[in-house]
């Protein structure tokens, strides 16, 4: 009987606290300042007036600044409103991917491993000819190269989690 979208969408209209006012002059000149900085799909977090909005870019313009705040598997409903130019304090976007410093370290760590065995079965091989087979040694690599990865991927993610990873794009002043 009743369509299930309409009704959810006149609920949500009913329930906005205010109509959106026309953009001034100002909110045009900052909608052509912002937009070139902000890609859609960028993972941004918005300071304003109501608090602090975290959502990936849909959009900006003249009217404010569009996030999509829901989950992947909801994307084709979860608009939210436009954040107006005049409550937006602070726009930060995500510079780089959480776990990159983990796969930075694990790769680090899996060079440094490998080297380190073979620097060492190179090594203990030179003393009287009783030093380790090629087969010893290729096993030892790789077990140095997947020991020291797995470490290298936890001191590397230890140390991405204590780094900010957000870049302000546009701040009030």
């Amino acid at each position: 009987m009743f369509d299930a979208h309409a009704l959810l969408l006149v609920a949500t209209l009913a329930a906005s606290p205010a109509v959106p006012t026309a953009p001034t002059p100002i909110d045009s000149l900052l909608a052509s300042v912002v937009t070139p900085l902000v890609r859609p799909g960028d993972r941004l977090r918005v300071r304003s007036a109501h608090g602090v909005s975290e959502g990936l870019a849909a959009g900006a313009g003249p009217g404010g600044l569009q996030l999509l705040r829901v989950p992947a598997e909801e994307r084709n409903h979860g608009f939210a409103p436009p954040i107006a130019w005049s409550q937006i304090e602070r726009i930060e976007r995500q510079s780089r991917p959480p776990g990159s410093g983990a796969k930075v370290g694990a790769a680090v760590g899996a060079l440094l491993g490998l080297a380190t065995v073979i620097s060492a079965s190179a090594y203990a091989g030179t003393y009287d000819g009783y030093g380790p087979d090629g087969g010893t040694v290729m096993l030892g690599g790789a077990v140095g190269a997947i020991g020291g990865a797995c470490l290298g991927a936890l001191i590397g993610g230890i140390i991405d989690a204590g780094v900010p990873h957000w870049k302000t794009v546009y701040e009030r002043r």
